[in-house]
C-alpha cells in the first residue's frame, strides 16, 4: 500500500499566492513532509538477530528429525536384509535335512557332523533326497556339505556349501553361501539326549532332530551380531536302507 503523506506549512497554513508562482506548487522552506502513523518501518538489529536465532533452532530441529528418520530407515533395511539371508540359509538347510537318506550298505552315504573345535571349522555332510544341485532341485540322491571356512588370506570366515550327485562323490567344489555368518553350530537329538557331533558310521542311524544355530553379522565392518536358531525333525530318522 502506498504511504499517504500530509503536507502543511510551518505555521499550519498554506500560502496559496506564493505557491502559485512555484513550478512545483510548494514553498521552498516553509513546507514539511510528515509520514502518517500507519506507515510501516524497517526491522531493528535486535529483531533480525532474534529471527535468525529462531530460524536456526527450527532448522536444527528439522535436521535432527531428518537424520533420525534416515538412520532408522537404514537400520530397518539392514535388519530386513539380515533376516532375509538368515531365513534363506535356514530354509535350505531345513529342506535338505528333512530329506536325509542313510544307506547302511554304502559307506559314502553317511551322515556326519563336527564342531568348530574338532578341525578348526564346523562341518556337516549328509545325503539328501531333496537338495538343489546345479541350480535346480535334483530328483535323485545328492551329497550335500556345509562348512564354516576361513581361508589363509581372509580375516573372517565364510559359510560354504557344496552339492553333487551321489555317485560322483568328491568332484564338487565348495561355493560361498554367505559371508555374514560368524558362527554356526548344530546339535543332534537321538531320542533321549542331545549331542554336538554325529557320525552315522558309528551310530548306524540318523538323528531324530537337528538343532541349527547361526550367529550373523549385521553388515560389513559392523561389530553387532544377531543369533538365529531352528530345529529340524528328520522324517526318515528311523529308516535305514
Amino acid at each position: 500500500m502506498t504511504p499517504f503523506y500530509s503536507i502543511r506549512s510551518a505555521s499550519g497554513f498554506a500560502d496559496r499566492s506564493e505557491n502559485m508562482h512555484r513550478p512545483d506548487g510548494f514553498a521552498a522552506d516553509s513546507w514539511q513532509v510528515r509520514q502518517t502513523p500507519g506507515c510501516r518501518r524497517g526491522f531493528t538489529l535486535v529483531e533480525v538477530l532474534v529471527a535468525v536465532a529462531v530460524l536456526s533452532i527450527l532448522l536444527g530441529g528439522v535436521y535432527g528429525i531428518f537424520t533420525s528418520v534416515s538412520s532408522n530407515q537404514r537400520h530397518l533395511e539392514q535388519t530386513a536384509a539380515l533376516y532375509h539371508e538368515a531365513r534363506m540359509i535356514m530354509a535350505r538347510l531345513s529342506r535338505e535335512l528333512r530329506g536325509s537318506y542313510l544307506d547302511a550298505d554304502d559307506r559314502n552315504g553317511y551322515f556326519a557332523a563336527s564342531a568348530a573345535g574338532d578341525s578348526g571349522e564346523a562341518t556337516l555332510e549328509f545325503t539328501s533326497t531333496s537338495a538343489v544341485f546345479d541350480g535346480e532341485e535334483h530328483a535323485g540322491l545328492v551329497r550335500v556339505g556345509y562348512r564354516l571356512h576361513r581361508a589363509a588370506d581372509e580375516e573372517l570366515p565364510r559359510l560354504q556349501r557344496r552339492a553333487e550327485a551321489y555317485y560322483r562323490s568328491g568332484m564338487a567344489h565348495w561355493c560361498r553361501l554367505s559371508s555374514r555368518v560368524r558362527q554356526i553350530s548344530w546339535r543332534f537329538y537321538d531320542g533321549s539326549s542331545w549331542h554336538e557331533r554325529w557320525d552315522s558310521r558309528k551310530r548306524h542311524r540318523l538323528p531324530r532332530c537337528v538343532e541349527i544355530n547361526l550367529l550373523m553379522q549385521w553388515g560389513d565392518g559392523a561389530s553387532e551380531t544377531e543369533p538365529f536358531m531352528t530345529a529340524v525333525d528328520l522324517s526318515l530318522a528311523g529308516e535305514v536302507h
